[in-house]
């Protein structure tokens, strides 16, 4: 997950969040393309969905390599979600 900018000038209700992964299954991409999303809107994670401006996004599983150098990945990427305002448009997320 990334932030639109890393420009300290933004203010932070500003930033917004993007995924950027390898993806398959994806209608105009080739499977194992490098991507960045448009900004994320919202999420269920029970389903395992990141909502897009554009789409829909199933997360899989996290890269075995980048788990081992960084232990517990999905869990610390879903807590990071917590309390923050997705979208300058749209409410926190309780």
């Amino acid at each position: 997950m990334g932030s639109e900018t890393n420009n300290w000038h933004t203010p932070p209700e500003l930033v917004t969040f993007h995924l950027q992964g390898n993806c398959y299954n994806h209608p105009e991409h080739d499977d194992g393309k490098r991507i960045r999303t448009s900004a994320i809107v919202d999420y269920d994670f029970l389903l395992g969905l990141v909502i897009t401006n554009n789409r829909k996004y199933k997360l899989g599983e996290v890269c075995s390599l980048y788990e081992k150098k960084f232990p517990d990945a999905m869990r610390r990427f879903i807590d990071s979600f917590k309390n923050k305002k997705l979208h300058p448009d749209l409410p926190f997320k309780e």
